[in-house]
């Protein structure tokens, strides 16, 4: 199994009252392609800011980081934004849906940032909303679907442009035990049917079970 990203001794700071917190503390890890990876561990412990420097939404204080062997260090932002737009899918606790938007529209919207043309994008969108079961509510707003059909959209938003990694920040946390479980087990088929990579963050130790692999992290260090 190939590496994906690897992260070499990654450092990320923000400062407050010019006093540095250390978010993420000297990380060096690799992730695979086709590997589940679910990061654990505590509120404050550097998850989610590990999961945007992965997904290249922010800059590392110091350290690098490696997309498919290429150094992003010193990578111009249009580049990072053209990469993330078309290798990377984005899954949120709150789905970010636009209200204004349907489902079928908010779905299509990363292919038509990405400069696609709407008679290709359309029968991929309508195809990937059957996938997550979300074909009959395709012309519903968000505010006339459930939590679960929400997040259901949003992942297949995530998928609209065929990425190669799906970075999932405690994507069932705003949503009951069941609905949680149901979302995570459809995601985790899409995952290994398409034979992408998914990095997990959850505080839920119950769905470790659907990862390969677990990194715990505390004080924004990797400690198990």
């Amino acid at each position: 199994m190939n590496e994906l990203i690897k992260l070499h001794d990654l450092h990320k700071s923000f400062f407050v009252r010019d006093v540095a917190i250390k978010a993420v503390d000297s990380i060096t890890l690799t992730i695979k392609k086709g590997e589940i990876l679910a990061l654990t561990g505590p509120s404050g412990a550097g998850k989610s800011t590990l999961l945007h420097l992965i997904g290249l939404m922010d800059r590392p204080t110091s350290g690098e980081i490696f997309f498919n062997g290429e150094n992003t260090a010193g990578m111009p932002e249009n580049k990072r934004c053209s990469l993330r737009n078309q290798h990377i899918g984005f899954i949120f606790q709150f789905h970010h849906l636009l209200p204004e938007f349907t489902a079928l529209e908010n779905v299509i919207l990363p292919g038509i940032i990405g400069g696609g043309k709407m008679e290709r994008l359309l029968p991929v969108a309508n195809k990937i909303l059957r996938e997550v079961g979300m074909s009959q509510r395709a012309d519903h707003l968000p505010s006339q679907l459930s939590g679960g059909e929400q997040q259901r959209v949003a992942v297949a938003r995530a998928l609209m442009n065929e990425p190669e990694i799906l970075l999932a920040d405690e994507p069932t946390g705003n949503l009951d035990h069941e609905t949680g479980e149901t979302i995570t087990g459809m995601l985790t088929e899409i995952v290994r049917t398409r034979k992408m990579t998914l990095v997990l963050v959850t505080h839920n130790k119950e769905l470790e079970r659907f990862s390969d692999r677990t990194a715990r992290l505390l004080d924004g260090k990797i400690v198990e």
